[in-house]
């Protein structure tokens, strides 16, 4: 890291330093990591509402987990956003994006599943 002391400064510039602590937080990255937690939050609701079921959910359900796959497709994109943010801290974005993907996966598997018991 290259500092410029007061006599050092070349041409006007100031010291610059990079601290991951003290920048703000990107907004997409707000707006990624928001959205994957209320995923997860629906999916859970979801998940145990067809456990106290016995393995039955109801066209609600259907909804809410199309809600869900789209809502982690967004949160991803948004978490996508924030990486290109070069001065903000994007660790909310990779936050929103892993777990928007771990969903996704999830969803995929869960869809997989049930189709596999239906044929």
């Amino acid at each position: 890291m290259i500092r410029f002391w007061k006599g050092n400064r070349e041409a006007g510039r100031e010291e610059k330093t990079y601290s991951y602590i003290k920048l703000p937080f990107s907004k997409e990255g707000w707006y990624s990591f928001l959205l994957a937690l209320l995923a997860l939050l629906i999916t859970a609701v979801i998940v145990i509402r067809a456990i106290r079921g016995n393995g039955t959910s109801g066209v609600t359900e259907a909804v809410l987990g199309v809600w869900c796959i789209f809502a982690s497709l967004i949160s991803v994109w948004f978490g996508s956003l924030g990486f290109r943010k070069k001065d903000k801290n994007n660790a909310l974005a990779l936050a929103g994006s892993l777990i928007s993907l771990v969903l996704l996966a999830v969803w995929v598997l869960m869809i997989g599943k049930g189709n596999a018991w239906k044929g």
